[in-house]
């Protein structure tokens, strides 16, 4: 094969310069009231004038240069379609902040569903003998690979508000899935990865430099399904030695903000669904400002998510390191959820000593 290195720069250079223009003509008002983050929200910690619009140059990236770079493109614009109704409802609530969660929902869980029945990601293994046995029934099987997915998508969506997070933790995931991609011998999964993460590194320069630009529920629910669907095809298309569990190593940490936040707000009385700002990132920010800032400038904002990229890329490095078997990393993913906990409990309570009680408040989007 021949060496695509500079074709992989090329979609990130297009990336950074798609998105500077995309901050041109958001300061010039081109957009008007469209695409503007809202000031209200009650997760909402960056303190810069922010835009939602940070999966188009993405997706443009990915489609122009996917046609470069793939030789077989069919299962990845299979993919792509049926990743778009979550993306453009997810879209719709960039530009306009008016989709309800249920409906982004119910996208996501549609693409979802498209996926593991149209582009042929079901998870049919994994590791536990309980698990094997309930996925050697086909409908289980669907039923789990499409929650899944779905879970993926929205936990990316739950980590991205904080500068450089989302993006940061999306490009070192396919990293380490590209990883396994090429040890499995899937050479376009390898490709398409480094693709879609080459495209997402010249974003994620801009979002962290500058945080006028984030990805938005778009944006967030493209790298959560991209993520997803290729971590399936690679446990169950490559050499059998990937264990599923792997990659969610790989995924621990936005995995754990995802299930521990619905946890937290069944258990303060308050719908699953309704947006806070007691995210691990929010109360890192919070705290550090707290104690260490007290203007909520830019810095701080891409201070801790440049801080909390490099500590939750830990779990993939390992993941890397120990080849992905299930051994190994079972024993990680346990560490990983009980750390978490300890962290969070710890955060939370040295938070609040410089608090006022009215920061957590929860309200609706």
């Amino acid at each position: 094969m021949e060496n695509h290195t500079s074709l992989f720069i090329t979609p990130l250079i297009c990336t950074l310069i798609l998105c500077y223009v995309i901050i041109f003509l958001a300061s010039k008002n081109f957009f008007g009231k469209y695409g503007k983050d809202k000031e209200d929200k009650i997760q909402k910690i960056n303190t810069k004038t922010s835009y939602r619009f940070g999966s188009l140059p993405i997706l443009i990236s990915v489609v122009i240069f996917g046609n470069l770079l793939l030789e077989d493109k069919s299962p990845f614009i299979l993919f792509l379609l049926c990743v778009l109704p979550c993306y453009i409802i997810g879209f719709l609530e960039d530009i306009t902040s008016k989709v309800s969660i249920k409906l982004r929902l119910t996208a996501t869980i549609v693409s979802s569903f498209m996926i593991v029945l149209v582009a042929g990601a079901v998870l049919s293994e994994a590791d536990l003998a309980i698990l094997n046995f309930l996925f050697s029934y086909p409908y289980v099987s669907i039923l789990f690979s499409v929650i899944g997915l779905t879970a993926i998508a929205n936990a990316w969506n739950f980590i991205d508000g904080i500068n450089g997070l989302s993006s940061g933790l999306g490009i070192t995931s396919m990293i380490a899935l590209s990883y396994f991609a090429i040890t499995s011998g899937m050479y376009d999964i390898f490709i398409f990865l480094m693709l879609v993460g080459a495209s997402t590194t010249g974003f994620w320069i801009i979002n962290i430099l500058t945080g006028r630009i984030f990805l938005g529920d778009s944006g967030a629910y493209l790298l959560g399904l991209v993520i997803g669907w290729s971590g399936i095809r690679i446990t169950e298309g490559g050499s059998g030695e990937v264990s599923a569990w792997a990659v969610f190593l790989i995924i621990i940490y936005p995995a754990s903000e995802l299930i521990f936040s619905f946890m937290r707000r069944i258990f303060l009385k308050k719908s699953p669904f309704e947006a806070d700002n007691l995210h691990f990132h929010s109360l890192c920010l919070l705290n550090y400002r707290n104690h260490f800032s007290k203007s909520g400038n830019h810095f701080s904002n891409s201070l801790i998510g440049f801080f909390l990229v490099f500590i939750g890329s830990f779990p993939a490095l390992y993941t890397v390191y120990v080849d992905g078997v299930f051994n190994y990393v079972i024993y990680a993913v346990i560490f990983c959820i009980i750390l978490y906990l300890f962290l969070y409990r710890k955060l939370k309570k040295y938070t609040n000593k410089g608090l006022d009680k009215n920061n957590f408040i929860i309200n609706k989007e």
